[in-house]
């Protein structure tokens, strides 16, 4: 699809084949703020996903047991938070609340408030470098 994902979650890092430490659940405004900060990381272009990218990442909701793990190919993104995700995508329904996907049902949801504190996972275009 043309795009490049941090495997790690923000507030996680890449480390010994793995990603370590604690997801940091962020506002909207707050994980604008940490993709402006990652402007010229790794060559830069890291933004909030829109709601149809992230969905690719769903591994596919069947029925699982209770103790389910996060819906999402753990090999390639380990220690995925098992929750909500935000989205750049604002509600069509009502401009006050932001599109969000959860990794354990894999339903997307559209009625969280800007202002919660949910999981992000940054992508950019992928280009290729020179």
């Amino acid at each position: 699809n043309k795009l490049e994902w941090m495997r790690c979650s923000v507030g996680q890092v890449w480390e010994d084949g793995t990603c370590r430490g604690e997801v940091i659940l962020l506002s909207v405004n707050e994980a604008l703020e940490i993709a402006e900060r990652l402007k010229n990381l790794d060559g830069g272009g890291w933004r909030l996903p829109k709601l149809h990218e992230l969905r690719r990442l769903l591994t596919g909701v069947e029925k699982r047991p209770k103790d389910v793990v996060p819906n999402i190919d753990l090999g390639t993104f380990p220690n995925t938070f098992a929750g909500s995700y935000w989205t750049s995508d604002t509600s069509f329904y009502s401009k006050q609340y932001q599109w969000s996907l959860n990794f354990i049902t894999g339903q997307r949801y559209n009625r969280f408030f800007p202002s919660q504190k949910l999981a992000v996972r940054m992508v950019r275009n992928y280009v290729l470098l020179k």
